[in-house]
């Protein structure tokens, strides 16, 4: 039997040699392979690790490098891993596993986007088995961190390190509690700045799977104390936990809270809160919070204030957060003396002058009762008493007050100032009542708001605008308002801004002495706050002013006014855009202004509505265009330089809403009109403007030294090159000087005095289409006309006398065609047709015809012309003539009018013959009545045929027909 034991215990001593020696030289291996495909796989990063070996007691597994890359996102190193299980109690169903890690190493960077985690699901049959099947024994595990390090990189100037980070933790047992220990230090980098705050956290907390409790959990962060214990039932959830937190000393932090300016700071800040939470409900917190002589020597500035000095506070206060936050009591003084600030070109506050706040309240159920509120600057002093509901039924009653103050001094805080002594005496009178929750229906009243005797001097610059000069009032006030809403008012107001010197760029500007005075009475009335009187007397004139008002804090007002004489020329003084018009005279206006004003938009974009009437009395108005007018054709048009832009054109009116709104009725007259180089004089008009649109009648004394009389007058003031239509009756108008402005090529071409009706619809002189898009029809009469080119008597006195058997007879000299005209012609597509264009002249020569002439000076007339002294014999004048003596033929204008072409056709040459061989045919017949019938007709058919061949054979070659 002995020798069967030994025998057995040999047996089993080589056996697990045998089985240690195997796993010795093929576990390891095995295991590193494992690690780094399975690892590797899992990440979708490579996985490396440079050793793997064993330890026999405790039985455990060294890994040597381990290290991995995760997507350029998380790199890791682990120098040193040991994992051993301590099976002593293994036996009594319990096992220790030990972790431990040596100096790791952890690199985070988000330089990039985080990377997509795919993690793979756990099949049904994995998640049930987990979640049914309890191990079969405890395990407790440890895990050791041992003086590790975490960077992580937040973008390319700042990053934070967790340095000699040492970590333990227990966890797993779920009869005994979770331990947790941490130390380390966090070091946070931004450029050129370096904080380091020690970090310690330890934590000793029961978990089961029912509950989690902690007695204590301690953290401290760079002197930020935390104290952590309770502890909640997880089914149903239920729990109370208790927060201490403390700041002793302010001093000593690395870098103080975010929430104070920078500098250095002394007191304590110090919290204590239960907090309770239940399922399906809002957590609840109530604690106090106090600072404790918070004193701070501070330095801040940026472009616009600088605050440098010692800033004192105290403060205590309960508080309770249950889905809402709300005060339980409060105890708090700011004190700002000791304090110098500036803020750009406002205000300035030197040391030692007073300025603090002081709060004194105590809580009474779910009121604030405030017991002493007071601020102070200088010598203003205001003072509230009075309670704050937090319920949101509950009622607050706050009253405010400000003795009769003197003002005198206080330029030297308020830079607006400009140095110049401040005069009269403010005192407030105020009272706020209703629900905090509901702001809406908040009653406010100013019993009385009274500043009286006031003087001050204003300096304010901005980029665009500016105030500079003194101001004198007096204002009292009394106001009662719900939420926004104006109930009742009564105001009085008398200021006086004559030394005020105004400028808001390329809208307005006033000069130092200039008056401008404003008195205004105004009361509540109904909803709305109606002004009784208001006067605004300026040098141009007084504005008279009645109507209502709501909202000022975006005005809608409907405001009825009146200026008995406003003078133009004072008022473009003013306003930059009257005065490039150079318009002189004045001005009655009555009207209605409504709408809404938006201080943020201003006048430009605010919609208001104006309605009135103007009368107007007005020497002289000049308006120059911003693009050149159309006084060339169209191949000059085309020469025009791209390369160089052109200037944008501008409307008359800007495109503002109150101008699209606009409803007037107009009537005046206008003495002397300049449109850059077009001089018009004596202009009476009549209209309506609506909408920017002028529409009307007008009379003019002289245009192109004629008369005009215009009906259906519209033209469009809102755009930059608007057109304009229109029923003239005109009179006596100089064509050469009309040709001379629209176009002054021509201006040469014709001239006399025309008299007639036109319509015309036409574009703006200065558009590129001007000639092309602009229509005109006219029935006129041109006295003494004069057509330079068009000399139509010598033209076909020329032509005649060229002709062999007409010719021959001496030509007429011809001084031009200076004749009566009458016409009847439209305008349209650069082309004027004819329908009728009849020319006398004192000769007595006349042209009846009809046609067309194009801008670009072609043209095509045809008709009949008559000559009182033609080149021609007198035989063939004597039988082509009208009852007058004149010679009548057919003629046809074809070319140039600057150089036009006489077409005379076969037919007309075979006329003129045929009546003259007819004309001497009854002649011979009278003289020869008893010659035989068959000689006489030989002697006239022989004559006929000569004269025709004569005729029509040379006209060929002369005239290529």
């Amino acid at each position: 039997m002995r020798r069967f034991f030994i025998t057995s215990f040999i047996i089993l001593v080589v056996l697990l040699g045998l089985v240690i020696g195997l796993a010795h030289f093929y576990l390891p291996p095995y295991v590193k392979s494992l690690i780094e495909t399975q690892g590797s796989q899992a990440l979708g990063s490579p996985v490396k690790v440079q050793e793997v070996g064993l330890s026999y007691w405790p039985p455990g597994v060294k890994v040597s490098q381990l290290s991995f890359d995760y997507q350029g996102f998380v790199g890791v190193t682990l120098p040193q891993i040991r994992i051993g299980a301590d099976i002593s109690e293994i036996f009594s169903r319990s096992m220790f596993v030990q972790v431990e890690l040596g100096q790791p190493q952890v690199k985070i960077s988000l330089l990039k986007p985080l990377p997509t985690a795919q993690a793979s699901r756990p099949s049904e049959t994995q998640s049930q088995t987990s979640a049914s099947e309890p191990l079969p024994i405890a395990v407790r595990v440890r895990l050791k961190l041992l003086d590790g390090k975490v960077s992580v990189q937040l973008d390319e100037k700042s990053r934070v390190d967790l340095e000699k980070l040492n970590l333990g933790l227990e966890f797993l047992d779920l009869s005994k509690p979770l331990t947790f220990d941490l130390q380390t230090q966090l070091l946070m980098q931004k450029e050129q700045t370096k904080i380091m705050l020690p970090v310690a956290i330890k934590s000793s907390m029961a978990v089961s799977e029912s509950q989690i409790s902690s007695e204590s959990t301690l953290m401290n962060l760079g002197g930020l104390s935390l104290k952590l214990s309770g502890g909640s039932k997880l089914k149903p959830l239920k729990g109370q936990w208790i927060i201490v937190a403390e700041v002793e000393k302010l001093e000593a932090l690395p870098m103080p809270p975010e929430f104070l300016p920078p500098g250095k700071w002394q007191g304590g800040v110090f919290v204590n809160a239960v907090a309770t939470h239940e399922e399906a409900k809002p957590p609840q917190i109530k604690g106090t919070l106090k600072l404790k002589d918070l004193v701070g020597d501070t330095y801040f500035k940026n472009d616009t204030a600088n605050f440098e000095g010692v800033i004192k506070a105290s403060m205590q206060t309960g508080f309770e957060y249950n889905s809402k936050f709300s005060m339980q009591g409060f105890t708090g003084i700011v004190d700002l003396t000791e304090l110098d600030i500036l803020i750009h070109k406002q205000f300035k506050k030197p040391r030692t002058v007073p300025f603090k706040l002081e709060v004194l309240a105590s809580q009474q159920g779910t009121e604030l009762l405030i017991q002493k509120a007071e601020f102070l600057f200088a010598q203003i002093k205001a003072q509230a008493s009075g309670k704050l509901s937090s319920e949101s039924t509950g009622y607050s009653n706050v009253s405010i007050q400000v003795p009769p103050t003197p003002l005198n001094g206080l330029e030297k805080y308020l830079l607006a100032a400009g140095g110049e002594p401040i005069q009269g005496t403010l005192s407030v009178s105020a009272k706020l009542e209703g629900q905090l929750q509901k702001p809406e229906q908040l009653n406010v009243s100013l019993n009385p708001l009274s500043l009286k005797g006031f003087r001050a001097r204003l300096q304010f610059d901005k980029e665009d605008s500016a105030l500079s000069g003194p101001v004198t009032a007096d204002l009292n006030a009394v106001l009662v308002a719900q939420g926004r809403n104006l109930k009742s008012a009564q105001v009085s107001l008398k200021s006086d801004l004559t030394g005020l010197q105004v400028m808001k760029k390329d809208l307005f500007q006033k000069k130092t002495g200039e008056i401008l005075k404003a008195d205004l009475v105004a009361n509540q009335k109904g909803s709305l706050l109606s002004i009784r009187q208001g006067v605004l007397t300026t040098p141009a004139g007084t504005l008279n002013m009645s109507g209502t008002l709501q909202d000022p804090q975006r005005p809608r007002f409907d405001i009825r006014s009146s200026i008995p004489k406003l003078d133009l020329k004072k008022l473009s003084a003013w306003l930059p855009l009257l005065s490039k018009y150079q318009v002189t005279g004045d001005v009655n206006w009555s009207g209605r202004l409504a709408g809404t004003y938006d201080f943020a938009k201003g006048i430009e974009s605010s919609p208001l509505k104006l309605e009135g009437k103007v009368k107007a009395n007005i020497p002289q108005y000049v308006f120059k265009s911003a693009a050149p007018t159309a006084k060339s054709d169209v191949d000059d048009r085309k020469t025009h330089d791209e390369s160089k832009p052109r200037a944008k054109p501008l409307p008359i009116l800007p495109s503002w809403p109150i101008f699209k709104l606009m409803n007037l009725a107009m009537e005046g007259d206008l003495n002397r009109l300049h449109y850059n180089d077009l001089a018009i004089n004596g202009i009476g008009f009549k209209g309506k403007l609506v909408a920017g649109v002028f529409s009307g009648n007008l009379k003019v004394a002289q245009v192109f030294s004629g008369q005009a009389q215009m009906t259906g007058f519209q033209t469009n003031l809102l755009q930059p090159q608007p057109s304009t239509s229109f029923t003239a009756q005109v009179s006596k108008l100089d064509l050469k000087q009309a040709l001379n402005w629209v176009s002054p090529q021509w201006k040469d071409l014709a001239s006399g005095r025309a008299t007639g009706t036109l319509q015309v619809n036409a574009v703006h002189p200065s558009r590129d289409d001007f000639l092309e898009t602009t229509w005109v029809k006219g029935d006129w009469n041109i006295a003494d006309g004069f057509l330079s080119t068009l000399k139509f008597d010598q033209i076909i006195n020329e032509k005649l006398a060229k002709v062999p058997g007409l010719g021959g007879k001496t030509l007429v000299a011809s001084k031009g065609v200076t004749s009566d005209i009458e016409a009847k012609f439209e305008y349209a597509k650069s082309k004027l047709n004819f329908s009728k264009l009849r020319m006398v002249t004192p000769e007595r020569n006349e042209l009846n015809s009809s046609g067309w002439v194009k801008v670009d000076k072609t043209m095509d007339l045809s008709g009949t012309a008559h000559l009182a002294q033609a080149a021609v014999p007198e035989k063939v004048l004597k039988y082509n003539s009208d009852s007058s003596g004149r010679l009548v033929l057919p003629i046809r204008f074809t070319g140039s009018v600057l150089d036009p072409e006489l077409n005379l056709l076969d037919t007309t040459i075979k006329q003129l013959v045929e009546n003259t061989a007819k004309g001497e045919l009854n002649e011979v017949k009278k003289q020869a009545e008893s010659r035989a019938k068959a000689e006489v007709q030989k002697q006239i058919d022989t004559q006929k045929e000569n004269l025709k061949n004569q005729a029509v054979d040379k006209l060929k070659g002369l005239f290529g027909q």
